[in-house]
């Protein structure tokens, strides 16, 4: 729903930002970017299912922005950022009123002190894929980003690549099998460089 105030004017006559918010608002900009897939899967963690995820998105985000000069950047942004997914999502329950709702507010701090909880070894297996897809050949790379980030059915990519699904999905599960044995050694080669 929008606000039916017209905008005034005052935004046209406002001084030109300074060069010190002019650095804030590009850092914002690169955190937000940075951290926008993270904080839109916190999310739905919340609500899942609901089509208002991405109004909640937006509302999370003006809130950053508006709070943006309170945030300690020698701190993670996404966990700052999350506290205010949080209480987005908790306002959006109260506007709700009294319709039915699978969780209650008690569930809901649980699930997002969870994800605080695990957000460190997650970031960590996210470099270690990172380190682990720059790894592979050039047809296993496309192979994996024609099937989960452009959502091509094995049927499609097999018919495309002209081999038998079969075959595909054979392969498919040798290169996750692959990635994930990357990824323990990644990660465990850090932990023992960190002792």
């Amino acid at each position: 729903m929008t606000d039916p105030t017209p905008p005034s004017d005052e935004s046209a006559s406002a001084d030109p930002p300074t060069a010190s918010q002019a650095v804030d608002g590009e850092l914002f900009v690169r955190l937000l970017t940075r951290h926008e897939n993270d904080l839109y899967r916190s999310i739905v963690a919340l609500m899942p299912g609901r089509p208002e995820v991405d109004d909640v998105m937006q509302e999370t985000a003006a809130s950053l922005w508006k709070k943006f000069a309170d945030y300690d950047a020698s701190q993670p942004f996404l966990p700052w950022a999350r506290r205010f997914a949080l209480f987005e999502v908790l306002k959006w329950r109260q506007r709700l009123g009294r319709s039915k709702l699978i969780f209650n507010d008690d569930l809901i701090h649980q699930v997002a002190a969870e994800q605080d909880a695990v957000q460190p070894e997650l970031e960590q297996r996210r470099k270690a894929l990172d380190i682990c897809l720059a790894k592979l050949g050039r047809r296993d790379r496309q192979l994996l980003r024609q099937r989960y980030q452009d959502g091509l059915t094995v049927m499609d990519l097999a018919q495309s690549e002209g081999i038998k699904p079969h075959k595909l999905y054979y392969a498919l599960e040798k290169i996750r099998r692959n990635l994930l044995a990357c990824i323990e050694t990644t990660i465990n080669s850090a932990r023992l460089r960190e002792s």
